[in-house]
């Protein structure tokens, strides 16, 4: 009979990467999900991660030129206990916002920045 861990540990093995603090965050602790635009500085855009969960960055960009672009960082960039980190792209950015289709944020008020 298959335990959880075996779960974990084929998931482990089938990535080639160390995902403990992923599964942990969402398995083993009740923590809440809370992505937040930062800041927008020229072309490098700052995401905190305000919650207690290891989430992946959807993020829409708008180029100052009118252009936009959606960008995807996995959920690993938060490994190590990082709390904020920074996305940096070859354009300038008007406007950042982050994509939760499918994870409720918990303040959705924060997930958007302008230069304006």
């Amino acid at each position: 009979h298959p335990h959880p861990y075996d779960f974990f540990n084929m998931c482990m093995h089938l990535s080639g990467k160390d995902l403990s603090e992923l599964i942990h965050s969402w398995f083993f602790i009740k923590g809440v999900p809370d992505l937040a635009v930062d800041s927008i500085s020229g072309s490098d855009v700052a995401i905190a991660n305000l919650g207690d969960m290891m989430l992946p960055i959807d993020l829409e960009v708008t180029y100052t030129d009118g252009t936009s672009e959606n960008i995807r960082r996995d959920a690993l960039v938060w490994a190590g206990g990082k709390r904020s980190v920074v996305i940096s792209l070859a354009k300038p950015v008007e406007v950042a916002t982050i994509q939760t289709s499918w994870i409720p944020d918990a303040d959705a008020s924060n997930n958007s920045k302008s230069i304006y």
